[in-house]
């Protein structure tokens, strides 16, 4: 399958349910956002070359970026959303399985290595993409809630990134103006 198949399929399979739930194509991804969160699929190819790797970014509206802004739409650089999960990982994220990892570790994408693979094969991988996110949708915003990420964030204490620190600041200041409810989880 080549590249422009592969995007057709995609926009078919991928982007029609994903934007029954509102999410809307962005370049190469789709983005979310509502009041509370921001999320986005974000589709890569090294240098545009396959395969593909899909990863589902999210973050709460109230944290800052790394230029220390708080964005109006979802960010484009991975590195400004402190949760990145691979597509097929939900299930296992929605039944208490999530971990959370700094940085951007390997295991958080799904992989669709296009070019050795027919429309059949490909589709159904989307599909499965598509699946999960659809499935996983109305429990992320408790599973992933402002409570949820902070407690990990405290939990890693001093080895956090500078820009963690600053998110456990957000999470710290939406838990103060909420009186202890840890801000809103939105979704």
């Amino acid at each position: 399958m080549d590249a422009a198949a592969f995007n057709a399929l995609f926009d078919e399979v991928v982007g029609v349910p994903l934007g029954a739930l509102g999410f809307t194509a962005s370049g190469r991804r789709l983005d979310y956002q509502d009041e509370a969160i921001q999320v986005a699929l974000a589709r890569t190819e090294r240098r545009y070359q396959p395969p593909a790797e899909l990863t589902l970014l999210y973050r709460h509206r109230f944290l800052r970026d790394r230029s220390e802004t708080v964005p109006t739409k979802p960010p484009r650089e991975p590195l400004d959303y402190p949760i990145a999960a691979a597509p097929s990982s939900l299930p296992a994220v929605l039944a208490g399985g999530w971990v959370y990892k700094p940085g951007r570790g390997s295991g958080l994408s799904d992989v669709i290595d296009y070019p050795k693979l027919d429309e059949p094969a490909v589709r159904l991988r989307l599909g499965a993409v598509a699946d999960h996110i659809v499935d996983a949708w109305p429990q992320l915003p408790e599973v992933w809630s402002p409570a949820a990420v902070q407690a990990v964030m405290v939990a890693r204490g001093d080895a956090m990134w500078w820009v963690e620190r600053l998110w456990l600041d957000d999470y710290e200041a939406a838990e103060r103006r909420n009186g202890g409810a840890g801000g809103d989880g939105g979704g």
